[in-house]
């Protein structure tokens, strides 16, 4: 088979997996040495960035489109749309190799398919978390020389050319190692935890005596229930907190002072939680037209 052959059926391969691909440029040879086929000056992106218009956007599985690509210059190194996986790209230049050593005495990293780089790094491939916790690309977030590459970034797959002239080889392919779900640790270290909601003040209840404590606790856990809303949940708390308001009103339980200033806190909660203004004023405004 020939060197081109490999590289079509590499990308092939990967497709048919599941993997979208894309053509990136390739190192050529010139006078002074190896250089980017894409005749600039790339630095560390030399033979690593899109051939394509809109690059990684341009990847697909499509097996006729990579042929096509790949006919039309077979030299194109490969990339991969990364998100429906999750890279962790250990860079050895800026101490990567140790990082990973560190977290290694404290957590568990799962056998998966893992890659040596043209530079001599690694790079261990992951099966994205569930669709409701958000893996962002980041350069040295997690330790320094460890990058992830998430949803809107892309990787190097084998066997494509580094600048240096080592090629991209898997150490663990996808026919002997499993494509492991990403650690509920490493998970955890890239998605910290939300902010606390907004701090909950009661004021205008009526003046001439002090609010009832029922009364300002069940204010309190209403707006609080809304505030911790997660995707999916939003809409309805803030339209059920809003009910709840609008009854505590109209019981006596609190004044209209303090039932406005309940909903004032409560737009502030339903923003914390991701709602655009014109949502919360849509379930609020709802809530406030119903009768009950």
């Amino acid at each position: 088979m020939t060197t081109a052959e490999i590289i079509l059926d590499a990308a092939l391969d990967l497709a048919a997996r599941g993997l979208a691909v894309f053509p990136l440029h390739f190192p050529v040879q010139r006078r002074d040495g190896l250089a980017c086929s894409c005749g600039n000056p790339c630095g560390n992106n030399a033979a690593k960035h899109p051939f394509t218009a809109h690059g990684c956007k341009d990847a697909t599985t499509d097996q006729r489109q990579i042929t096509q690509w790949w006919r039309r210059n077979p030299r194109f190194n490969i990339g991969i749309a990364t998100g429906s996986v999750i890279v962790l790209d250990v860079d050895p230049r800026h101490g990567g190799f140790e990082s990973l050593a560190a977290l290694e005495t404290k957590h568990v990293l799962p056998h998966t398919w893992t890659v040596r780089t043209g530079s001599d790094g690694r790079h261990l491939y992951f099966a994205a978390p569930p669709n409701n916790v958000t893996i962002r690309n980041s350069a040295g977030k997690l330790a320094a020389g460890l990058d992830i590459r998430s949803a809107g970034g892309s990787a190097v797959a084998p066997p494509s050319l580094h600048i240096s002239g080592n090629c991209y080889s898997w150490i663990h392919t996808p026919d002997d190692a499993p494509l492991a779900p990403m650690p509920d640790w490493l998970v955890a270290a890239l998605t910290p935890p939300p902010p606390p909601p907004p701090p909950i003040r009661l004021t205008g209840f009526r003046a001439n005596s002090s609010p009832p404590a029922s009364a300002a606790a069940r204010v309190t856990a209403i707006l609080l229930a809304a505030a911790r809303a997660h995707e999916g949940e939003r809409n309805q708390l803030t339209f059920w907190a809003a009910c709840r308001v609008r009854d505590m009103v109209r019981e006596g339980a609190i004044d209209h002072s303090a039932g406005m200033d309940a909903l004032t806190q409560l737009q502030q909660a339903a923003a914390h939680t991701g709602l655009t203004p014109r949502e919360i004023k849509l379930a609020i405004g709802s809530a406030l037209r119903t009768s009950s």
